[in-house]
């Protein structure tokens, strides 16, 4: 299994539209579950599959609160009541679609754990009967209390050539811990069926790419909020505490989507100001490449706040330099490059992932992007 280096991206935001929709360039999500039915079994899903879920056990409340963006927005979310994670299951059953099998997508949910931390599961979909060895997890998020102070987002991955990817948060390195009593917005995405990335609170917190495809869904259905019994029914896990406003999309949003979505929607609930086109420039700024993936020209745009001397490399993904594409001072404001897939000789490189990375003495940024051939 090959780690992909972690990188933590800053900046300086200055608010200025205040905002009461989906971001027009957000795509529409397949799947949305709201839980703003009131009562009920029935869960709507208000996104274009129009696939709705059912409240599956005893220990699922629909309670007020949750998360909202808007004056007269339904405060509606669900509540998992039992303090033992490792108690009897309940859960949302969410039908299986062919969306649920994409190489691509993006789940996302606002979720608030306030139990004693254990093992809370958020999105599973690998069969109805739980079993460690079975090697089909495809899409199997979890908290997990032994990653840092508060606790981190656990998630593996088994390999169609064997083996398996485990991705996880760390509280200590993210400095957010997610089983902390607060409300917190979990993101996952894959890309190409081989790269998997977990956002925390609108940040990139850790990413990981498998060395052979990750397994495909065979048509099991999803679990919101807990996984299945083992087959002796004794080690049910679930969430203990809140979810709300669980999106699928069969694609992967980008950073700066996922980051729009949290700041949209807020923590704390009710409006809030969200930065769109009017906002102070990025002080030392290194954006997406695009088109992304590529083949064989890809264009880098970056920015500086002041005249200094900066390096811009593509990385493989061991971190080894493939090409330096700018080196020496560059005056403040925006700037452009390109990377045509050629090593430092000329040479073209193999289809695959690669970072591009920004760095001066004191600062650095850093990014993927991907080769298809």
């Amino acid at each position: 299994m090959k780690q992909f280096l972690t990188f933590w991206f800053f900046s300086v935001l200055m608010f200025a539209v205040v905002v009461s929709a989906q971001d027009d360039t957000i795509p529409d999500p397949v799947s949305f579950y709201d839980f703003e039915e009131g009562e009920g079994l029935t869960v709507v899903d208000q996104g274009t599959a129009a696939n709705n879920g059912e409240i599956v056990g005893d220990w699922i409340d629909r309670t007020e609160g949750g998360i909202f963006t808007k004056e007269g927005d339904g405060k509606g979310c669900l509540e998992w009541t039992e303090e033992n994670a490792m108690g009897e299951l309940a859960y949302v059953y969410v039908p299986y679609q062919e969306f649920m099998n994409s190489p691509d997508y993006t789940l996302s949910t606002w979720m608030m754990y306030n139990g004693t931390p254990n093992w809370g599961y958020l999105f599973w979909a690998d069969g109805d009967i739980w079993e460690p060895d079975l090697a089909d997890r495809h899409i199997d998020v979890w908290l997990n209390p032994n990653k840092g102070e508060g606790g981190g987002v656990d998630c593996i991955m088994h390999l169609e050539e064997g083996g398996e990817l485990r991705v996880a948060t760390d509280a200590n390195e993210l400095g957010i811990g997610v089983m902390d009593g607060d409300w917190h917005q979990v993101t996952v995405t894959l890309e190409d069926n081989s790269i998997f990335s977990i956002y925390v609170d609108g940040l990139f917190a850790v990413d990981g790419v498998a060395e052979s495809d990750i397994v495909t869904n065979i048509g099991d259905d999803m679990y919101l909020g807990a996984r299945p019994n083992n087959p002796d029914a004794t080690t049910a896990v679930k969430i203990v505490g809140w979810m709300d406003r669980v999106r699928i999309w069969d694609s992967v949003l980008n950073p700066e989507q996922i980051e729009y979505l949290f700041k949209m929607e807020g923590p704390d609930g009710g409006s809030v100001i969200v930065e769109k086109q009017v906002e102070v420039p990025k002080q030392f700024a290194l954006s997406a490449n695009y088109p992304n993936p590529f083949n064989p020209v890809t264009t880098i745009d970056y920015s500086l706040d002041i005249s200094e001397s900066i390096t811009i490399e593509v990385l493989n993904v061991l971190g080894h330099n493939i090409s330096t594409l700018v080196s020496g001072v560059k005056q403040a404001g925006k700037h452009t490059v390109q990377w045509n897939g050629t090593d430092a000789e000329g040479n073209p490189v193999a289809s695959g992932v690669y970072l591009y990375r920004m760095s001066s003495d004191s600062r650095i940024e850093a990014r993927k992007m991907m080769l298809l051939k």
